[in-house]
């Protein structure tokens, strides 16, 4: 949140800055608001992005979506962000999995 590009607007302004700000600050409230590395791997970064891509493929998904709407409607005033970050991480195992990315199941052979 204390980039320079964040701060200097470089990203939009607006309606957009307002929404890419909230969104910043309700993922940095459910992981701990984490100090970012001062350097950085250019594998790790590709690796990184491309974690970034499975992982909005993963949760793009309409009946992902639906469902997370669905369980997220708040009662009354604020939206739960811990309550759907918890949902969330509770999901993820079917996604992985759905998706045919959880481990591999090895069958036996006649030559194993």
């Amino acid at each position: 949140m204390r980039h320079p590009a964040i701060r200097g607007r470089w990203l939009g302004a607006g309606r957009w800055e307002e929404q890419r700000l909230a969104h910043l600050a309700a993922v940095a409230s459910v992981t701990g608001d984490p100090v970012p590395p001062t350097r950085v791997r250019v594998t790790a970064a590709v690796l990184a992005a491309q974690v970034v891509v499975l992982a909005d493929w993963l949760a793009s998904q309409d009946d992902f979506v639906v469902g997370q709407l669905e369980a997220s409607r708040p009662q009354a005033g604020e939206p739960d962000i811990a309550g759907h970050w918890a949902r969330t991480l509770t999901a993820v195992p079917g996604l992985l999995m759905g998706a045919g990315l959880g481990l591999p199941q090895w069958e036996a052979t006649p030559l194993s």
